[in-house]
């Protein structure tokens, strides 16, 4: 998505409208707290497609609603400020796309409803003690729960049998997130015999250094972590692991069009169209609490066959029919 529709797009300084209506007939605000750059595709189309959703609901960006962008990265330093910029002017709704700021939220800003996406395995990580009823001021759609893991290591290991090393990508700056899907991965690769690295990143210069040492060895593969960091390094991360012959599977749809091997995962599209769905109920009144936390039913597979071509031995062709789509 090319074109720019953001209306309320906030950069700097935030700028927040003041209800002049009856209360019946006010504007509602809505703010959507998103991680990673404004110029980045896939985000935009997450906006776009949550944007679509209220509008299908009744609700018009500039009409009878404000939604209100926020572009501030994945810190816990950037997320303390922007939910004390949130806290102070009391938007209706939050929608929450990363975890340092729906911590935040929910440590400093716990009066206003909280809608999060792609929040990992919250009952694993302590967050809630069941998806069924939180009892708290927020609701939302998870990603992927961290056994996933052990499912990219088996479509790695079918995609490439000779793979005994597999090294797991991800920021330090979300390491709860991380290392609980290290701490799976290696789990599910005790019983194939297979060695475990972690490569924890600060910056670009750390996945250079870490894939480069590790591809030093022979009969290597890569798994990235589903969290912010490494997507953001995926390019650098693609392009190493073409370098270094490194067979590799992704948690993001997209990386598979860009030059990666195969994606086992989500459609994250889906969660901003819940995410959609649920902040249109709490807009009219229902509480978050009485909306269940939802985890995602339906994984797709996708492989790129001219990678894995150049890389090596022959895809089987019991991973191709089960593929849901081949990139050739």
């Amino acid at each position: 998505m090319k074109r720019r529709e953001f209306l309320g797009v906030l950069s700097g300084a935030a700028v927040w409208p003041v209800a002049v209506r009856a209360q019946n007939d006010r504007v509602r605000r809505v703010v959507v707290a998103m991680a990673g750059s404004e110029s980045d595709p896939r985000q935009q189309l997450n906006v776009a497609v949550f944007r679509d959703g209220l509008r299908r609901l009744g609700w018009t960006d500039g009409q009878n609603m404000r939604i209100e962008i926020l572009w501030r990265g994945v810190s816990a330093e950037a997320a303390k400020v922007y939910v004390a910029e949130i806290a102070a002017h009391s938007p209706d709704a939050v929608v929450m796309t990363t975890l340092q700021g729906f911590l935040a939220m929910r440590r400093d800003a716990s009066s206003i409803p909280m809608v999060f996406v792609n929040l990992p395995d919250p009952v694993v990580m302590g967050l809630v003690s069941t998806l069924a009823n939180t009892g708290e001021n927020f609701t939302g759609f998870t990603a992927y729960e961290f056994a996933i893991a052990g499912k990219w290591l088996q479509v790695l290991k079918e995609l490439a049998p000779h793979v005994t090393r597999v090294a797991m990508t991800f920021g330090n700056a979300t390491r709860p997130v991380g290392e609980n899907f290290y701490r799976a991965l290696q789990a599910a690769a005790g019983p194939l015999s297979v060695e475990t690295t972690a490569i924890r990143i600060d910056s670009p210069s750390d996945v250079q250094s870490g894939i480069d040492a590790f591809a030093v060895k022979s009969n290597g593969g890569l798994v990235m972590a589903a969290e912010a960091v490494s997507f953001y390094n995926r390019a650098l991360i693609v392009g190493l692991a073409a370098r270094h012959s490194l067979p590799a599977v992704y948690p993001f749809r997209e990386i598979v069009d860009e030059g990666g091997l195969a994606f086992y995962g989500i459609n994250f599209q889906d969660l901003y169209r819940g995410a959609a769905t649920y902040a249109d109920r709490i807009l009219r009144g229902t509480k978050p609490a009485d909306l269940p936390i939802q985890a995602p039913t339906k994984f797709e597979l996708a492989i790129n066959l001219k990678v894995a071509k150049a890389l090596g031995p022959e895809v089987s062709q019991s991973l191709l029919a089960r593929a849901d789509e081949v990139i050739e």
